[in-house]
């Protein structure tokens, strides 16, 4: 009786396991996804700027991909296994840095944390710091937040210069 009750109990948890699995597999976005966010609808520029993004880092075309534009810049959010990504495109379409996601820890440069401190951003709490690859000008993005909650953005170049807007050239 005991054997009996144990293997209907393994069953059903098996059963409930399969089920919330299959479930959460359900709900995952499919592959290779442009979605362009506020202010960028789907127009000949966002599909020329899919393409560039594609043909320069291959693995988006099977990734999902979210666009939004400012001002300044259009900007791809993509994870390529598991790193985070950010790749801005100027308001021309010409390609200008790709950023990955990384700690804001002991491995960011000396200047950039003595500068940070020496900034108005210092009262701010790093959420995600972002830092430029494949430039010969090192820059980063930071994502920040200040004690009541209130988000703030920066860029910065290797030098510990601080800006509102990205280093764009135009």
């Amino acid at each position: 009786m005991k054997s009996l009750l144990g293997f209907a109990t393994s069953l059903a948890l098996s059963l409930l396991l399969t089920t919330v699995l299959f479930a959460q597999t359900a709900t995952k976005k499919p592959v290779g996804k442009n979605e362009f966010g506020k202010g960028m609808p789907v127009n000949d520029m966002n599909q020329r700027l899919a393409k560039q993004l594609a043909d320069k880092i291959p693995e988006t075309k099977t990734e999902v991909v979210a666009w939004v534009g400012t001002d300044y810049v259009y900007a791809a959010s993509y994870a390529v296994d598991n790193i985070e990504y950010m790749t801005l495109y100027d308001r021309s379409g010409n390609y200008v840095e790709t950023f990955s996601n990384q700690a804001w820890d002991d491995r960011v440069p000396d200047v950039i944390k003595m500068e940070f401190d020496n900034s108005p951003y210092n009262t701010y709490a790093v959420n995600r710091f972002w830092e430029g690859t494949g430039t010969s000008d090192k820059h980063y993005y930071l994502e920040m937040q200040d004690k009541n909650g209130s988000s703030k953005n920066a860029w910065c170049d290797e030098n510990g210069k601080f800006s509102e807007t990205p280093f764009v050239k135009n």
